[in-house]
């Protein structure tokens, strides 16, 4: 058997990785991104991170708990505890099924007790794109979580607002390596499926000795996917520079190569957290 056919595409995205920190559940987030999955024809795993410290917190003699409809304050037990972690469960998982059934994909819900990354990594295969929002990152712990995610192997898709997906625009921060093409042509899948005609690629200056190498790569993958690719010349990968570059004035998605982000990995990742738009971090 010949294993390069059998061997997946790279960039091929076939599985939405989606966690959902229950401090940060959000209805809207589980919709949006089910549509996204359906658009990319992938599935959707939502990812309930259920947080073992909270349980054992509740044990805590004089743990007190908050209760909205009716206004109280009311002692706290792990069997309390456990009930509204379970109700939410239920709730996320029946969410999930339906919006991903009206998308004509399939949708399930695991619950892991692990962190965010171990949990990634342990479920994760060829084919997965992980997508954060903009929420999850400021709950608490999360510091350092995109930083972690986006140093595996697959791409990560970040958004601020759920309501910029999909974006009006892609565009991609471009160097002729394997991991330029790599980005390149996640982005080109991704606007295939998503229903664009071209993408922007931005080329950074300091690569204009290798302008023939670049042309003739961006010929080759807009003849290739009979797409409409424009060049942009990108000063440096600052935010005043990517403001300006990326497509409807910022509110585009941006894809960056993982190595040109380093070795500033987390002032990078903090520039681009400042766009308007999502971004998404190919290996």
């Amino acid at each position: 058997m010949d294993k390069s056919k059998a061997s997946p595409d790279p960039t091929d995205i076939r599985r939405v990785l989606l966690p959902l920190p229950p401090s940060t559940l959000d209805a809207e987030a589980v919709r949006v991104v089910t549509r996204l999955a359906g658009q990319l024809r992938a599935e959707i795993l939502g990812l309930f991170l259920k947080d073992e410290t909270v349980g054992r917190g509740a044990a805590v003699p004089y743990a007190r708990e908050v209760r909205r409809l009716p206004a109280a304050i009311v002692p706290s037990s792990p069997e309390g505890t456990e009930r509204q972690l379970q109700a939410q469960i239920r709730w996320a998982e029946a969410l999930l099924r339906k919006e991903a059934r009206k998308t004509g994909i399939r949708g399930r819900l695991q619950v892991a007790t692990d962190s965010v990354v171990d949990t990634v990594r342990s479920v994760s295969g060829a084919g997965d794109l992980i997508v954060i929002g903009e929420p999850v990152l400021r709950a608490k712990g999360m510091d350092s979580l995109l930083e972690s995610l986006v140093g595996g192997v697959h791409p990560v898709l970040t958004i601020p607002p759920w309501h910029l997906l999909p974006p009006l625009g892609i565009a991609v921060v471009f160097a002729p390596t394997s991991n330029g093409v790599r980005a390149l042509q996640t982005a080109g899948q991704m606007a295939r499926r998503l229903r664009r005609t071209g993408i922007t690629l931005l080329v950074l200056n300091d690569d204009a000795e290798r302008d023939e190498e670049t042309i003739e790569g961006v010929r080759r993958f807009s003849e290739a996917h009979e797409m409409h690719v424009s060049v942009r010349r990108l000063a440096a990968l600052e935010l005043p520079h990517l403001a300006k570059a990326v497509p409807t004035e910022g509110h585009g998605l941006l894809v960056v190569p993982r190595p040109l982000l380093q070795p500033a990995m987390r002032q990078m990742l903090h520039t681009l957290r400042t766009l308007p738009g999502p971004f998404l971090v190919t290996p």
